[in-house]
């Protein structure tokens, strides 16, 4: 009874100690992963022989965009999609009645007609010397101006129907049907925002520099995202400021990013770096270094598109500056770099905007 005693403490005492260890194991492993998933704030500096500007704030808009309006005026029949609805391009949006073209098209068409035949009896009268030139001439005039006639009400008659000059989303409508449209009034507005445009406006004191700038290094971050964006090319510089704001109207052009819906009105901060063509050597802080791969020193490395640590590699010269490892534009992690992880999501720490 005592042998069997002792055994049975010992296998319970042993269940402890397994579980005790299982669930030590599980929260190691929750612990990594909270670590891993959470966003650390960090104080980063930007890699290059540069001049930081201030962020600027800027204004989403989607490149392609129109608004829709029918040509010509009539009662709308027919409104065929929604706000938000995607159209494919020639698909049909809206339509116009089509009864008065339609009888506007079957009119000029007899007139054509007769026009046809009159040309064509004066043209066999003129041969036989029955009718003057100048009557031949008039017939031959009205079957012009009747075929013209014709063209026109034709193209009115296409004008009824309102399609879709490329893909994309309907933004707004703003007709019913059953309205009476007036030539022109707008219907709908169509975007595709597969490419945005960034504008903002760049204060007189930064446009020299910018302007005489070998590089223009720009990077989009929007309102309410994590993440900052690269890719963005200057497509319009006003080359005279706005006397009211005595700025430069600046507007970027950039490849819509794929984990956000950026849509026109939305808001945009955009961070100007002008860039020599050669990178210049560089000093690391002491708490910037990782750890080191023999006398090579390691750095976290913020990715752009996902603000996530990589671990790169660095060579220094005699004088302790980073030579290679690193391009010009690099983001990497200036302090506190010994706490973070591999694939550690971060944010860079900034200070407040103000307006």
């Amino acid at each position: 009874m005592l042998n069997t005693s002792v055994t049975s403490t010992i296998f319970s005492r042993s269940k402890q100690i397994l579980l005790m260890t299982i669930v030590m194991a599980w929260s190691a492993v929750a612990q990594s992963q909270t670590a891993t998933e959470s966003v650390q704030p960090v104080k980063a500096m930007v890699v290059g022989n540069q001049q930081q500007l201030p962020p600027f704030a800027a204004e989403v808009s989607a490149t392609q965009h129109a608004a829709m309006a029918f040509r010509i005026s009539g009662e709308l029949r027919g409104l065929y999609v929604r706000m938000g609805q995607f159209a494919r391009q020639g698909q049909l949006l809206a339509e116009l009645d089509p009864t008065d073209y339609e009888l506007a098209v079957q009119a000029r068409q007899a007139e054509l007609d007769l026009a046809a035949i009159r040309s064509e009896r004066d043209a066999k009268l003129f041969e036989r010397k029955l009718i003057s030139e100048d009557q031949f001439d008039r017939s031959k005039t009205d079957l012009q101006v009747a075929r013209a006639r014709l063209a026109q009400a034709q193209t009115d008659l296409n004008d009824t129907r309102l399609r879709a000059p490329f893909d994309g989303y309907v933004a707004l409508t703003h007709a019913r049907a059953g309205e009476v449209m007036a030539a022109n009034q707008m219907v709908m507005q169509l975007e595709n925002n597969d490419q945005v445009d960034i504008s903002f406006n760049l204060p007189v004191q930064y446009g020299a520099e910018m302007l005489e700038a070998g590089t223009l290094a720009a990077t989009v971050s929007f309102t309410g995202r994590p993440g900052r964006y690269l890719g963005a090319r200057v497509k319009e510089f006003a080359s005279q400021p706005d006397p009211d704001t005595n700025s430069y109207r600046v507007t970027l052009s950039l490849p819509r990013p794929p984990k956000v819906n950026a849509l026109t009105g939305m808001n945009a901060w955009v961070e100007l770096s002008t860039l020599n063509q050669q990178m210049q050597p560089v000093s690391l802080p002491k708490d910037a270094v990782v750890k080191y791969q023999g006398d090579n020193p390691v750095v976290w490395r913020i990715e752009p598109e996902t603000q996530t640590l990589s671990e790169v590699e660095v060579v220094l010269d005699e004088q302790g500056q980073v030579v290679s490892g690193l391009n010009r534009g690099d983001r990497i992690v200036a302090a506190g770099a010994s706490r973070l992880m591999q694939g550690q999501k971060v944010r860079v720490w900034e200070r407040e905007r103000g307006i």
